[in-house]
């Protein structure tokens, strides 16, 4: 929570107010591993971690335009970069 990029370790924390979470669900189903995941706002955030939020988004969406049969991995990790 706050300041984990990824796949932080489950707590009995209280959520507060101005704390930022990630949500990450995986899926193993008939072969085939599906996952996503969110990042979410615990009410008010202050502005800082909102340009952190809307950047992060803006290279997700940014990332998967990049996408195409072929391209390498760092292609699209230079377009997120």
């Amino acid at each position: 929570m706050n300041d984990c990029v990824c796949h932080g370790i489950p707590s009995n924390r209280v959520l507060l107010e101005g704390d930022i979470i990630n949500l990450d669900v995986t899926v193993y189903v008939d072969g085939f591993h599906g996952d996503t995941s969110a990042t979410v706002p615990v009410g008010r955030i202050d502005h800082a971690s909102k340009e952190l939020c809307s950047t992060t988004e803006r290279c997700l969406y940014a990332a998967i335009a990049a996408c195409r049969p072929g391209r390498s991995f760092s292609t699209i990790g230079n377009v997120i970069e």
